[in-house]
């Protein structure tokens, strides 16, 4: 309990006229001074401690990027190099050469060192091999075209729409055929040598000589 002694005699402060006690309104005012500085210190101390956390935050989200895409680069430098290998071609059975054929090239001058290969037709001999073909295929692409690879007979009387060395031909429900079996979508690309020499490779697989064959085509 406080209790304020007031002095009476200024000359000798021992002397001591009455004592009081505080009113019970200053003890009142007295705490709730304190009770309001205890608040706003809690209220000061949660805003700095809600800052820090957002500040923080904030770093993460700066730093998090830089990190995920030093881990991808990472990654992606540690991945092994995929090398494509490709895919040989499947051998095809040796045939005899056609004798329907023989008698339609006999009069072709075959190239020193071969014997179906056409003079003319000795660059194409590579390409023969590589699909593949039998080299007597050689004489098949003399027959058609001479060995041209931008040879084009565009002859509905004669059932022709064909294309490239091997004339390959695409008129009516054969065009069908061929994009399925030779993997092309225009009619023009028939005329480049490698394509045109694939599709030959991709049909005598299936069909061996009869695309080529009077009449006889696909069945």
């Amino acid at each position: 309990m406080n209790i304020r002694c007031v002095v009476c005699n200024p000359i000798d402060p021992l002397v001591m006229c009455s004592c009081s006690r505080p009113s019970a309104k200053r003890e009142v005012k007295g705490v709730n001074y304190v009770c309001l500085t205890l608040v706003v210190f809690v209220f000061i101390a949660s805003c700095s401690w809600v800052a820090s956390r957002v500040e923080a935050a904030a770093i993460d989200e700066r730093v998090v990027p830089v990190v995920v895409t030093a881990d991808r680069d990472a990654q992606a430098s540690a991945a092994p190099t995929v090398i494509p290998v490709p895919v040989p071609v499947e051998p095809v059975p040796v045939e005899p050469v056609p004798s329907r054929l023989l008698e339609t090239v006999r009069h072709a001058t075959i190239a020193d060192g071969y014997e179906y290969v056409p003079v003319g037709c000795v660059k194409l001999r590579p390409l023969i091999l590589s699909a593949g073909l039998p080299e007597w295929m050689s004489l098949v692409a003399w027959r058609e075209s001479r060995c041209k690879s931008g040879a084009l007979r565009d002859d509905v009387s004669t059932g022709d729409l064909s294309y490239g060395y091997f004339q390959i031909n695409t008129l009516g429900y054969l065009w069908g055929e061929i994009q399925e079996r030779c993997r092309v979508s225009q009619r023009e690309e028939l005329l480049d040598p490698a394509t045109n020499v694939r599709c030959a490779g991709a049909l005598y697989r299936t069909y061996g000589y009869k695309p080529w064959d009077s009449g006889l085509y696909f069945e």
